[in-house]
């Protein structure tokens, strides 16, 4: 059963029967829910009483809104060992809370706020060392911890590196072609990706601009270099041959999803044959490696069609745009507003495997 869920706490902070109905009114079937942020009488995770767990899986069952997500968003690579002892002891708790809720898995971030490069350096091995102690919990308890990675600490597979940053590039409007690169090295530690281009960059005015990430509260910093304009992108007939071929390949699955069902893949057909297959532990990450495999193959992007394990909200929309792509094929469903601003700029999405959708259509 395919459920469409929200960030649950975004209506507010009630009480567990009022909020689980509120979700239900508003169509939705799934939730991420932040307990000290969505739930009325919670103010952190180390309080929370049997009582307020057993009435929340009953207020969220009664109205059949899944707990996908029991989100418990920690800096796990706080530098002080006092704050990063209480963020891990917070996520293991948290899992136990999991096991009682019903819920499907516990997230947390890597890391808060921006970091210098001697930070991160600092704190990849702090980060590590608090995943690990989290994973051992979580397996002794047969539950699902969730990483999410934020851009101060981004996390990749290791393969294809050249063409992630590369991708990165241009489907995040830093360059408008692959032609504005002179070299791309990655160090012999495959930690860092120098990238030369045959230009300077242009300063953003406002380049501290705060934006807020796409799951929690906490805030990112905007892009400190001025980013290329979307534009509409290029009609291509797409048989339905090549949806089907995507989506056999997409169900097929590659080696890392079948060994760990625990990845990200993204298919690009060319000319009605799949050209390149990417995996990564991050839907984006994965896209750009396929869009960066077909830059530096030298093959026109206005000739792909791209294929999408991952759900497709604005941010990859615009990320295929910007790559110039005719159509994003997906096997879930887009958001109203990332409909919205793939018709603005042409972009057939054909999700649900099979069938393109207009903003006419209902895409719940």
């Amino acid at each position: 059963m395919t459920r469409i869920g929200c960030r649950a706490h975004d209506y507010g902070k009630l009480p567990a029967a009022e909020l689980a109905a509120v979700l239900h009114a508003k169509g939705y079937t799934g939730a991420q829910l932040a307990m000290p942020r969505g739930i009325a009488g919670i103010a952190d995770f180390a309080h929370i009483t049997g009582e307020q767990l057993a009435e929340i899986r009953t207020a969220f069952a009664a109205q059949d809104v899944e707990i996908s997500v029991l989100s418990c968003y920690q800096d796990l690579s706080a530098p002080d060992a006092d704050a990063r002892r209480a963020a891990v002891d917070a996520v293991k708790r948290t899992l136990g809370y999991a096991k009682v809720l019903g819920a499907k898995m516990v997230g947390s971030e890597t890391a808060w706020g921006p970091c210098t490069d001697e930070e991160k350096a600092a704190r990849r091995p702090l980060m590590l060392d608090s995943i690990a102690r989290i994973t051992e919990e979580a397996a002794r308890l047969d539950a699902v911890f969730a990483v999410e990675s934020v851009d101060v600490h981004p996390l990749c597979t290791p393969e294809l590196l050249p063409q992630l940053a590369l991708g990165r590039l241009l489907t995040e409007g830093w360059i408008a072609s692959a032609e504005e690169v002179e070299q791309i090295s990655v160090c012999a530690e495959g930690l860092k990706v120098n990238i030369y281009l045959n230009h300077p960059l242009t300063a953003r005015r406002a380049a501290a601009q705060e934006v807020s990430s796409c799951c929690t509260d906490n805030v990112a910093l905007g892009s400190p270099v001025e980013v290329q304009p979307l534009r509409t992108v290029p009609y291509l007939d797409v048989q339905p041959e090549w949806v089907d071929a995507l989506a056999a390949a997409m169900s097929a699955g590659l080696p890392l999803y079948q060994a760990t069902h625990a990845v990200h893949s993204c298919f690009v057909l060319h000319r009605g044959h799949i050209f390149c297959a990417c995996e990564d532990i991050g839907r984006h990450n994965a896209l750009d490696k396929a869009v960066g495999s077909v830059l530096l193959a030298d093959v026109s992007l206005s000739k792909c069609v791209l294929y999408t394990s991952g759900r497709v909200p604005m941010d990859m929309v615009r990320k295929a745009i910007r790559a110039g792509v005719p159509a994003l094929v997906s096997k879930t469903m887009p958001t109203v507003q990332s409909l919205e601003l793939a018709q603005e700029y042409g972009l057939q999405l054909l999700c649900g495997r099979k069938h393109p959708l207009t903003s006419s259509k209902s895409v719940g």
